[in-house]
């Protein structure tokens, strides 16, 4: 599956889908205003763009 480019996968988080601010790509670490989780940029895109492909290929 191809996700959009678009898809906000570093600004979503990936535990209550509550969509954070714009960062500067040297803020590798951030905190959720809706439910307080810290999210390692990665870490959290990768959860984000497997989440958004398998539910994309389950609508497919």
């Amino acid at each position: 599956m191809v996700v959009d480019r678009f898809f906000p996968s570093t600004r979503r988080c990936s535990a209550c889908h509550v969509m954070g601010p714009r960062l500067d790509v040297s803020v590798r670490q951030w905190t959720c205003a809706g439910c307080g989780v810290l999210h390692d940029r990665d870490v959290n895109a990768a959860v984000n763009l497997r989440d958004e492909g398998l539910r994309l290929l389950e609508a497919a």
